[in-house]
């Protein structure tokens, strides 16, 4: 991969590179080691999933690499569509996003934990008149280095309202 980043680094076409999931070591070596100037590292982050907070943020802010979050949503399970429901079986699910991020739920803590998480962020989204979606997305955008979040929509808006 560092043959390819150093490639389109050079390339006077390319004004920018970005990475996806990279850890600390992955970007360490292509920008500590190998010199490259990497501008953005696309991560997986949420409430429930705040692995990039510890370790990989802090390196981003101290190299000038932007960070945009994806997941920030649960695949649309981040929502008052999914507030005080049963679990939905994997079929139930309408696109492949949700199933896998019911998985990192189940990890996580299980969906009764779940639905205590969305009863919490709705008492925040009804206080400040909001959406629970644009609470997570808020929730990400204040994680010190988050330059951006990346929403993702199928057949409309999943996740309801976002304004």
């Amino acid at each position: 991969y560092l043959d390819t980043l150093r490639w389109l680094c050079s390339n006077e076409r390319v004004s920018a590179v970005a990475v996806t999931n990279f850890n600390v070591h992955a970007l360490s070596r292509a920008i500590d080691e190998h010199h490259l100037p990497i501008s953005a590292n696309v991560v997986s982050l949420s409430v429930i999933d705040r692995r990039p907070l510890e370790e990989l943020l802090p390196f981003c802010r101290g190299h000038n690499v932007h960070v945009f979050a994806y997941g920030v949503l649960l695949g649309g399970l981040l929502s008052e569509v999914w507030l005080g429901r049963r679990e939905p079986l994997d079929k139930e699910l309408d696109n492949l996003s949700a199933v896998r991020y019911m998985k990192v739920i189940r990890r996580w803590g299980g969906w009764r934990l779940f639905q205590r998480l969305l009863e919490t962020m709705a008492a925040i989204s009804f206080k400040h008149q909001k959406t629970i979606a644009v609470v997570a997305m808020r929730w990400a955008l204040q994680q010190e280095g988050v330059s951006a979040v990346i929403v993702g929509s199928r057949l409309g808006n999943p996740a309801g309202d976002t304004s």
